[in-house]
Order: C-alpha cells, then sequence, then structure tokens
C-alpha cells in the first residue's frame, strides 16, 4: 500500500465516526493533491469522499467522487487503489440503476483481481456486486450461482465473520425467493438468525435478516410468520440501517402488506421510506417512496389522495428521465472536464519531478536524477560508455575570479558538453565540479578520447573569453570512462570503476582520460598506491612536528584524505574524519577571534596524535583525519578538546560543536 494511501487510510479509520472531520480533512487532502500536482493524492481523496457518500446513502456525490477517483488513477500502477475505485465506481452506478455500467466497472475490478494475486481488493466483494446487478437485472439463475459460490467460501474461509456471512447469505436468500425456492431461503435464514446475538453490534445485519425473513414467510404465504418478521423489522431498524439497499426490500414488504390488508404495518414503511427520501433528496428514493404512497392510499379509500401521489409519481419519472439526460451529459463533460484536469496536473507533476531531478545551474540530471536514470540504462540492453569527470584545476578559478565566475564556467562547461553530445546521451551533475556522461550505443575508446580533447580545447579558450583575455587558471577536464555492460553488474559498480580510472588521470597529469580495464587495473593500482604513500611520507615530514598531528594546508590535506581512502579501500582498512567548528557571536571583535582560533588550533594539535592530520577548511571550521581509529574513541577526543577548551577565557563565549564520519570499506558508514 502507497505511504499516501496509508496515511489518509490511518486518518479515515481514527475519524470514521465523525463525518465533518473527515470531510474537512479529505477536502484539504484534495485542495494540497491540487496544489502540488499530486493526482495520487487526489484520487485516493476522492475514493474516500466516495465512500463516505455511499455510508450515507447519497447517491449523486458517491458517483460524482468516485469518477473522479477513477480519472486521476488512469496513469498510476497501484493496482490496489485501482481495484477499490473502480468498485465504489461500479456501486455508484448500481445506485443511480444503471446496472449495465456498475457491471462493466465490475469487470476492470475482477480483471485487476484476477491478475494480482496479491491485491488487497477480497474477490468475494466483487462477485457480490456483480450478483447484485444481475438480481436487479432479473437474471435469477445467474444471480443465485455468484450467491452460492460465494456464501459457501465465505463459511468455509471465515466462518466467524458474521457480518460478511450475513451479507452473503442474505443476498442468496432473497435470491431464492426471486426464483421461489422457499424451501432454500428457509434453510439459509435459519442458519443467519442463529448467528444474530453475534450481531448486536451491527444493526444493518439484523435488521436484512429480519427483512429477508418477511418476504420468505410471504412467498411460503405464512402470514403469521410474515407479520412477525416485519414487525422485527421494524423494530430493529434505525438511522444505522439507512442505506439504499436495505430500502428497497421495504419497498417490496410494505407492497405485499398493502396487497394483504396490513394499511397500520405498511404506513409504518411507508414513513421510514417517505423520511429517507426527504433526507437523501435523490430521485430514486422520492419514487419508492411514492410507489408505496400510491397503493397505500388507493388501499386506505383515500381517493384525493391516491390522485395527487399518482401525479407526483408520474412527475418523478418524468425528472427522472431527464434526470438521466443530465446525467449523462454530465458524466460527458465531466469526463472532459477531468481530461483537461488531468493533462494540466500531470503536466505539473511533470515539472515538479523534472525540477527535482533537474541541476538549476547546468539544466543537466542532478545526483537524485543521475541514480534514477543511470540505474535503468545500465541494466537495459545494448552497450555504451559511462564517463565520470572532473575540472581541473576549478579550486583555483573561484579563489581567484570568485564564485560567479566559478558558475559561469560551469556552465560554459555544460554547454560545450550538450554541445558536443548527441541526442539521447545523458547528461549529469553530480556534484560541484563533477559530472557525468553516458554515451548509448557507443564503446569504442576513441569516443571517449575525442571527447575529452574537444572538451579541454574549448573549455580553456572559452574561459579566456569569459575573464576578458586574463585567466591565468590551467582549467580542464579529466575523464575516466567504462564499458557498460561489460565491465560490472550495475550502476554503483560501474561508477565506481570510471573513478577508479579518473583517479588515475589525476594522477598523472590531469587535461586527459583513462579507460577502466580490470586486468591492469590491480598492478598499476599497486604502483599507484607505492607513488602515493612516498608522497604522503614527504608531507608527514615536512609538516609533523616531534609528538603533534600533522598541521596542512587544504591542498595537502585533500590529497591525504584521497590517498587514505583508496588506501583502505585497497587494504580493507578504516578511517575516520572529525569536523570541529568554533560559533562566534556578534559581540566578539577580530582580535578575539584570531586569538581564539590560534588557541584552539595549538589544543588540537596536542590532544591528537602523530598521525592524525589537520586543516582548516574555513575560518572557524578544522577538519581531522584519524586513520586506523575506532568509532567509540571519537567521544574521548571531542571531551579531550573541549575539557582543555574550557580552560581558556573564550569557552563560554565562543562553543565548539562536532561532527564525524566512519569511511569503512566493507561499505558501513
Amino acid at each position: 500500500m502507497n505511504n499516501t494511501w496509508k496515511e489518509v487510510r490511518q486518518m479515515f479509520i481514527e475519524n470514521q465516526k465523525n463525518t465533518p472531520v473527515l470531510e474537512k480533512k479529505l477536502n484539504s487532502y484534495l485542495r494540497q493533491g491540487k496544489k502540488s500536482g499530486d493526482l495520487y493524492l487526489m484520487a485516493v481523496a476522492n475514493y474516500y469522499l466516495a465512500v463516505l457518500s455511499y455510508r450515507a446513502g447519497h447517491r449523486v456525490n458517491m458517483f460524482t467522487y468516485a469518477h473522479r477517483s477513477v480519472s486521476f488513477l488512469d496513469g498510476t500502477d497501484d493496482f490496489n487503489l485501482k481495484s477499490f475505485a473502480y468498485n465504489i465506481l461500479g456501486l455508484a452506478y448500481a445506485a443511480q440503476e444503471n446496472y449495465q455500467l456498475a457491471l462493466e466497472a465490475y469487470d476492470v475490478v475482477e480483471q485487476i483481481v484476477r491478475e494480482h494475486r496479491k491485491c488487497m481488493m477480497a474477490r468475494n466483494i466483487v462477485l457480490n456486486n456483480i450478483g447484485e446487478c444481475y438480481y436487479q437485472l432479473a437474471d435469477y439463475e445467474k444471480c443465485v450461482k455468484i450467491f452460492v459460490k460465494i456464501f459457501q467460501e465465505v463459511l468455509r474461509k471465515e466462518p466467524d465473520n458474521h457480518e460478511s456471512v450475513t451479507i452473503y447469505g442474505t443476498n442468496l436468500a432473497d435470491c431464492y425467493c426471486s426464483l421461489r425456492v422457499a424451501q432454500k431461503a428457509d434453510e439459509t435464514l435459519d442458519y443467519l438468525e442463529s448467528r444474530i446475538d453475534h450481531l448486536s453490534d451491527y444493526k444493518p445485519a439484523i435488521t436484512a435478516i429480519y427483512a429477508s425473513r418477511a418476504l420468505a414467510s410471504f412467498l411460503k404465504k405464512d402470514l403469521k410468520e410474515a407479520y412477525r418478521y416485519s414487525d422485527l423489522t421494524i423494530t430493529s431498524w434505525d438511522e444505522s440501517t439507512d442505506t439504499y439497499e436495505v430500502h428497497n426490500k421495504f419497498e417490496k414488504i410494505a407492497h405485499i402488506l398493502i396487497k394483504y390488508g396490513e394499511i397500520e404495518r405498511a404506513a409504518s414503511y411507508l414513513e421510514i421510506l417517505s423520511s429517507y427520501a426527504e433526507k437523501t433528496g435523490h430521485t430514486l428514493d422520492r419514487i419508492i417512496a411514492e410507489r408505496v404512497h400510491v397503493d397505500h392510499a388507493q388501499a386506505a379509500g383515500r381517493t384525493q389522495e391516491h390522485l395527487e401521489a399518482c401525479a407526483s409519481l408520474n412527475a418523478l419519472y418524468v425528472r427522472r428521465i431527464k434526470e438521466e439526460k443530465e446525467i449523462q451529459l454530465a458524466v460527458r463533460k465531466r469526463t472532459e472536464e477531468k481530461a483537461k484536469e488531468v493533462r494540466k496536473l500531470l503536466n505539473i507533476a511533470k515539472k515538479n519531478k523534472e525540477k527535482a531531478i533537474t541541476d538549476a545551474l547546468t539544466g543537466f540530471y542532478n545526483k537524485a536524477g543521475t541514480e534514477e536514470i543511470m540505474a535503468g540504462l545500465c541494466m537495459e540492453g545494448g552497450g555504451g560508455m559511462l564517463m565520470v569527470l572532473d575540472l581541473d584545476n576549478f579550486k583555483l578559478v573561484n579563489d581567484i575570479y570568485g564564485h560567479d565566475m566559478g558558475d559561469k564556467v560551469l556552465k560554459c562547461f555544460a554547454d560545450i558538453a550538450r554541445r558536443r553530445s548527441r541526442d539521447g546521451d545523458v547528461l549529469c551533475r553530480i556534484g560541484g565540479d563533477e559530472f557525468l556522461v553516458y554515451f548509448r550505443n557507443t564503446q569504442e575508446e576513441r569516443a571517449a578520447a575525442a571527447f575529452t580533447e574537444r572538451l579541454n580545447e574549448q573549455l580553456l579558450s572559452e574561459c579566456k573569453e569569459l575573464a576578458g583575455g586574463e585567466f591565468a587558471v590551467p582549467i580542464g577536464v579529466s575523464l575516466g570512462a567504462v564499458r557498460v555492460p561489460e565491465e560490472g553488474g550495475s550502476y554503483q559498480e560501474f561508477f565506481s570503476h570510471a573513478d577508479k580510472a579518473l583517479y588515475q588521470v589525476k594522477q598523472s597529469g590531469k587535461h586527459g582520460y583513462r579507460l577502466y580495464d580490470a586486468t591492469h587495473y590491480e598492478d598499476s593500482l599497486e604502483l599507484d598506491l607505492e607513488k602515493e604513500l612516498d608522497q604522503a611520507l614527504k608531507i608527514c615530514e615536512e609538516r609533523g612536528g616531534a609528538r603533534d598531528a600533522m598541521w596542512v594546508g587544504q591542498e595537502a590535506f585533500s590529497w591525504i584524505y584521497r590517498f587514505m581512502d583508496r588506501f583502505s579501500q585497497r587494504y580493507q582498512n578504516g578511517y575516520i574524519w572529525l569536523m570541529l567548528s568554533l560559533t562566534f557571536s556578534d559581540g566578539i571583535n577580530s582580535e578575539e577571534i584570531a586569538e581564539a582560533i590560534y588557541q584552539f588550533g595549538t589544543i588540537l594539535q596536542k590532544s591528537l596524535r602523530k598521525s592524525d592530520v589537520i586543516t582548516q577548511n574555513k575560518t572557524n571550521c578544522f577538519l581531522i583525519l584519524l586513520p586506523e581509529f575506532e568509532k567509540e574513541q571519537v567521544r574521548l577526543i571531542v571531551e579531550r578538546v573541549q575539557s582543555e577548551w574550557k580552560k581558556t577565557p573564550y569557552s563560554g563565549r565562543i562553543p565548539v560543536s562536532f561532527a564525524s564520519k566512519c569511511a569503512d570499506p566493507q561499505g558501513e558508514d
């Protein structure tokens, strides 16, 4: 079940006895869905509004909401909600006495239930509704076959579900009565009546049993029993049983009572039917009440009242015909309007989705969009090439020319990449100056080589134009590529291989490309690690004191971090990085800030091991690499630093905060 459906369903269950609250909350969901273009939310809200109308016996509202729910579900693959929505639509058509259209809706539900074994919609419910339609169409032979099957199945699978047993059992008994098989009807009703004690909290079921029993007794011409059960039907009735299905039975009983001269008993039924018709205001309900009124007035000898009732009934029939035409026109108009509204909302939803997966600066897929589209592309048939790109020396652009110029360079690169790729290729921005390009249907190494060469040529040239000719940064592009699907089994694996190839380009001079080759990678990795280890040791010798942690610049820190990450992946050793920040308030002047930073840096260097590496990332932010360190020990370090910091005059005015991350080669961060 979709999370949206779960949320609305839970709300419906929690407030099911408070109709005003339900209507308010469901309409709130509708407004929310319309504003965001969330068709699914609108479908769910309309479905539950239809259910609410069904419970209240509001035929027109039920039809309107059910039709809307189905309209909004045309594009969804949620077979569960679709089955429930089409089922309520079928009930709405049946309530309008459009039984053929109801059967068409139930056919959709039955097909969904057949195709999806895990569908939440119970097949018995669908079959029961289909049987009800055949019953109203007087196809009793087909109807009884359906009801026998359902009744036997529910007795076998859910014998203690007294409500379901009663619903299906009374339907079967009514069908037997229509076929004039009194014995079968009696046997079924005897069994149901034995369960009445279990139905004290479900009065509609008790009323249905008594009403069916009264009809069966009239069929046998056992008038004493028929009158007794018709009286029990009235006494068991209250407003909770006010549904059009129950009132259809009431009409039958009333006509039979009038036939046998039981005018007073019939009057009780007429009063209930008239009250219900007045409450719903629906023409069909008024017709049912007026039909009984006509017979009742005639049997009572009230000629004038009989004539007036006949005139009223004829007017209602005329009105019903007119309403049928209006309903057909309204359905057609509503369908057209809904189609327009759905198209409009689909466009909103499409734009929202595109916005969510698109990088605003370059127009490429962002990281979320990349993962979504690449997961599918890497699994589809046909060869391709995944390339991870990184702009060389881009940080210098921001440092020398500012971030506005940096954004212009990124947009410039994006335009060049777009021009140099083909229709159907995928362009993504996965980080600040990191990009991913996927070439469809090509695996030639020369394609990656040519692409890299053109990017490098044009990027430097156009950056010089952006800077007015004076552009001192050796900007360029490094690219790592991997063939898909030969060199992996998933997007994550392909990306990892391409990233490794990119790293080798970075270590061998930048401004170039490398194609990942698993057969040569392990040997080259060993050589790379040896070179990196020599460089790391050289940095350590230059920057480390006798016993203190190493304090390095950002570039050296970045280099050591990359080496440590590679080393960790290769030899399955974890490491931790830690970020400590000082928070300066407005009342602290620049001299105090400078002194506080100096003292804090000194505390860090003295509190850490010689193998730990520190850099100052921002004025108030310090990054620390802790090789071969346990996660549990991070807090000890922080406590040690904070303890020393409390000894300074700044501790009360400048608080320290921290964040940490464990890089685990097994994949657990």
